[in-house]
């Protein structure tokens, strides 16, 4: 499912700003300074996805905890492009330019990869 695409700035602090920031560092190889619940925390994208509610996710391995972490869209803070490249640990899944897509979420015995939704 395509939710976005790239070219009209809605405000001065969108979520289009947010998820072109991501894309950008996913591109790139380099981490990102996420700002969620008023903390910043160093984070490597991996992917977005959807919940079978249609709750928008960002998927990022973070630094600090060792482990992937789904991070809601609509409670994201801040996105800042950090100048520290990264060798993935997973496959990254977001587009380099143009729409970004958002499959559903899977378990965690298809993807392998750990979704922490506690926040």
């Amino acid at each position: 499912k395509t939710i976005w695409e790239p070219g009209r700035i809605v405000g001065a602090y969108s979520s289009s700003l947010v998820l072109e920031r991501i894309q950008f560092s996913a591109a790139n190889r380099v981490r990102i300074s996420l700002k969620y619940h008023n903390k910043y925390r160093s984070i490597e994208p991996v992917s977005f996805r959807i919940s079978s509610k249609g709750k928008k996710f960002f998927i990022g391995y973070e630094v600090e905890a060792g482990h992937t972490k789904a991070f809601d869209l609509d409670k994201i803070q801040d996105v800042v492009v950090k100048h520290e490249s990264f060798l993935p640990k997973y496959p990254i899944e977001i587009s380099s330019r143009g729409r970004i897509n958002m499959p559903q979420i899977e378990g965690k015995r298809k993807t392998g990869m750990y979704f922490d939704t506690k926040y």
